[in-house]
């Protein structure tokens, strides 16, 4: 399956997200949505930054011991790519029949990654039981990927801002842009 968008949606009588993936199967288009409940996106955060630390061992051996400048930098060059191509492209379609094989949302309990050198990293959300959705993430997709989850945090009001590891945390301001994220209020255009 091809990634062609991605949308989170906050449920507020569930208090949880909805991903919702619009994907090409064989010239076909369909959607695949998962529930993620606040205590698995504060587990998935973790995770997301431990594999995008290990991606860039892998990519950059040599530069291991610089790993967070890396990932600010490749974070940054993404949100960039994503600005100037229109990020997942227009609004998110609504129309698109599920796949057959989900037709219904699922809870996600467990995220598997995949990380191989100068591969997509893949991301295997699980339910308790039964089939998951796997999405194979280009470096971009990950860190628009990374900024919708952020922004759909703090829309929900979780009170756990997500932010990437920095080499540069301390020289942040506490408050406001950082540099390094997109501010809230032009992200959305950027991504739905």
């Amino acid at each position: 399956m091809e990634l062609n968008h991605l949308q989170f949606i906050y449920d507020e009588p569930q208090d949880r997200l909805l991903l919702r993936i619009a994907a090409t199967d064989d010239d076909t288009q369909h959607e695949l949505r998962a529930w993620l409940s606040r205590r698995f996106v504060a587990s998935l955060w973790v995770a997301v930054q431990k594999a995008l630390a290990m991606q860039v061992t892998l990519v950059h051996p040599e530069a291991s011991h610089a790993s967070a400048e890396l990932i600010d930098m490749a974070h940054q060059s993404a949100l960039d790519k994503l600005a100037e191509h229109g990020a997942f492209g227009d609004n998110f379609r609504n129309d698109l029949p599920p796949h057959a094989a989900l037709t219904h949302p699922f809870l996600v309990a467990e995220a598997k990654f995949h990380i191989a050198a100068q591969e997509p990293m893949r991301v295997n959300f699980l339910p308790a039981e039964g089939l998951g959705i796997e999405i194979a993430f280009n470096e971009v997709e990950l860190h628009g990927f990374c900024t919708l989850l952020q922004q759909a945090v703090t829309t929900a009001q979780w009170d756990m801002p997500l932010q990437l590891e920095s080499a540069w945390d301390d020289a942040r301001p506490e408050q406001g842009e950082n540099g390094f994220d997109m501010p809230l209020e032009t992200a959305p255009r950027l991504l739905n």
